[in-house]
């Protein structure tokens, strides 16, 4: 399935997959209009999205022109991705649950890790976040970088010194946990409407053409807020294997996951001369059994 995200959000996708996946031949074929439908009243409901002008001189050689000129562009999107998938079995949502962590937080901030040892600083990091709860409601976003990540992430390291254990892994763990929890919380605020990017992004959008930017949206520090490296979001559902879509910026990754009972499944794109989607695969992978030895050895001593 492909879908234009100007109209399209994870839950509706899932809806959709849910219908498609357990409505039968039969029920389909009872819900479709009547072999007998006047074709006009059909007609009606189709908008015209492109008119062809015969009368247009060179019209056929101007469109074949932008077709060429469609398709070389598309060719060069497609050549220039770079695509990993890795499917995670060492443990997944039942682990993480047992350790007390809702699964998305925590998933959360092992990519927050893995992303400050890919490109050795922190960066705007981009959840989506529902609020359909609200009429006409699509998304608003968590920003997942926050002071108590950056805290636990420096603590971590930038590589994995193997010394997550005794004391200093217990410290570790509940600096983690700390920054899980920080996470939550903008989450549940993302969830009720009470994010910042939406209310300035509408009010950026208010601005006229003829009137002054106000000083804030030309910041250099909002504007590097806004540079989202690294663009994420989880869906998880039994009767998809994986999903994704590509990086928003060139030298970010798009880190798409879902995080099943056993096993957690990662899609990260990336511009192929950066060769950032395998790294960063890598890289979420050793700080998943990083983590999961922390908290192991932490059981263990329970």
């Amino acid at each position: 399935m492909l879908g234009e995200h100007s109209m399209m959000d994870g839950m509706p996708v899932l809806q959709f997959a849910n219908y498609v996946t357990k409505i039968t031949y039969a029920e389909a074929g009872r819900l479709a209009p009547p072999a007998d439908q006047d074709d006009e009243a059909v007609d009606e409901k189709v908008a015209v999205l492109f008119y062809f002008d015969e009368n247009i001189p060179d019209v056929e050689s101007k469109f074949d022109a932008l077709i060429a000129r469609g398709t070389a562009s598309y060719n060069n999107l497609v050549n220039n991705q770079e695509l990993t998938v890795e499917c995670f079995r060492g443990f997944g949502a039942s682990f993480i649950k047992r350790n007390k962590f809702s699964p998305d937080s925590f998933f959360q901030m092992v990519i927050q890790l893995a992303s400050y040892r890919l490109f050795g600083e922190f960066v705007a990091t981009y959840e989506a976040s529902q609020v359909r709860a609200y009429r006409h409601g699509r998304t608003e976003t968590t920003r997942s970088c926050s002071i108590e990540s950056a805290e636990w992430v420096v603590e971590q390291g930038r590589f994995n010194d193997n010394n997550n254990f005794g004391e200093l892994g217990k410290r570790r763990i509940e600096m983690l946990r700390k920054a899980a929890e920080s996470h939550g919380r903008f989450v549940r605020l993302a969830a009720k409407g009470q994010g910042v990017d939406r209310v300035l992004f509408g009010l950026r959008m208010l601005v006229g053409e003829r009137e002054e930017v106000p000083a804030l949206f030309n910041n250099e520090l909002f504007l590097k807020s806004k540079r989202w490296r690294v663009s994420t979001s989880h869906l998880t559902h039994p009767d998809i294997d994986n999903w994704g879509w590509g990086e928003v910026v060139e030298d970010g990754v798009g880190v798409a996951y879902s995080i099943h009972a056993e096993r957690i499944v990662f899609n990260v794109t990336s511009v192929k001369k950066t060769n950032f989607s395998k790294r960063f695969c890598h890289l979420l992978s050793e700080a998943l059994v990083e983590i999961g030895d922390m908290l192991l050895e932490k059981r263990s001593r329970l």
